[in-house]
């Protein structure tokens, strides 16, 4: 509900745009997000939130560049697993 108590409330709850944040730093996307049972929200309600809520714009493009940093630490470890005729590790097992 708004602020004022007036309207529908809003189905984008605080809870759901944490849920949503911590699946992207996972790794997923939204559209597979929006598929899970239960989650009942569209591609569509989550991109206009985006836009009423700052705060949660500022968290999601947080854990967008959590998923982009590890996904480029697993690229690059594959890569250079490659290089060196090695079966490929995470980056983290390389260095000890």
């Amino acid at each position: 509900m708004k602020k004022d108590g007036r309207g529908r409330p809003r189905i984008m709850t605080d809870e759901k745009k944490a849920y949503v944040c911590e699946q992207i730093a996972a790794g997923r996307s939204v559209v597979s997000i929006v598929k899970d049972e239960g989650f009942n929200i569209s591609n569509d309600t989550i991109n206009l939130e985006l836009k009423r809520d700052p705060f949660f714009m500022r968290e999601y493009a947080r854990a967008r560049e959590y998923s982009i940093e590890t996904k480029m630490e697993e690229s690059e470890a594959i890569l250079l697993a490659r290089e060196n005729g090695r079966p490929s590790t995470s980056r983290s097992a390389r260095k000890s």
